[in-house]
């Protein structure tokens, strides 16, 4: 027997965007940008590091060479005037190490190069997350309007309801059996409630379209 199709409710339209949204979605795209710029710097850097290395090598390896033939120098010139052996060695080993010591130094350039754009990189990454977090400020905020309206109602009907309440125990016609007339009764937020505002923010540090709890 076929298992029943499960009916897929639609998924909920993105909110509309908003400008703040909209600053908030820019904002996420410079910041990836940067991160991901800063990342290839990186593995430009390692890729350098080793290049180094390998330059530095080769100088230690040609100095040798140079000074092994300058130590037969001698002895190669009496082969090639008896006809046994022919070519320049020290000179060549001079060239070779001249080679040697241009490739460390264009390295050590790069190495140089990239250290530089590494800082400069990180600054504008340091930059992005300092426009991330106001934008995601100025969209919480804008998105809080209501929540701060329905709040500013809610206290205002709630301070006529205890004036009221006060005036009534003063005549001693209380509706209710205790009323102390304090205006404020200590209450503390749901944390519930304030869970779903601090999780909502955090999710648009990497999601523009990110919901707001609903008041």
């Amino acid at each position: 027997m076929l298992a029943p199709v499960q009916q897929l409710r639609p998924s909920s339209p993105p909110p509309p965007r908003t400008p703040e949204r909209e600053a908030l979605r820019i904002a996420i795209e410079v910041r990836a940008t940067a991160a991901r710029r800063l990342d290839r710097v990186h593995a430009a850097q390692e890729a350098a590091s080793g290049q180094v290395l390998g330059a530095k090598n080769a100088v230690r390896q040609t100095e040798t060479a140079l000074a092994e033939v300058k130590a037969d120098q001698t002895r190669h010139l009496a082969r090639v005037a008896l006809g046994e052996a022919e070519g320049t060695p020290v000179e060549d080993a001079a060239v070779a190490l001249e080679e040697a010591q241009e490739a460390l130094a264009a390295a050590r350039a790069t190495q140089d190069a990239l250290a530089a754009e590494a800082a400069s990189v990180e600054k504008e990454l340091a930059a992005a997350e300092f426009r991330l977090d106001a934008a995601v400020k100025a969209v919480a905020k804008a998105g809080m309007a209501q929540l701060v309206a329905d709040y500013e109602t809610s206290r205002n009907t709630y301070l006529d309801m205890c004036r009221t309440m006060t005036a009534l125990s003063r005549l001693g016609c209380s509706p209710l059996s205790r009323w102390g007339g304090s205006i404020d009764d200590g209450s503390r937020p749901d944390p519930i409630v304030a869970q779903g505002w601090v999780t909502a923010i955090t999710a648009r540090r990497s999601d523009a379209d990110a919901e707001l709890p609903q008041s």
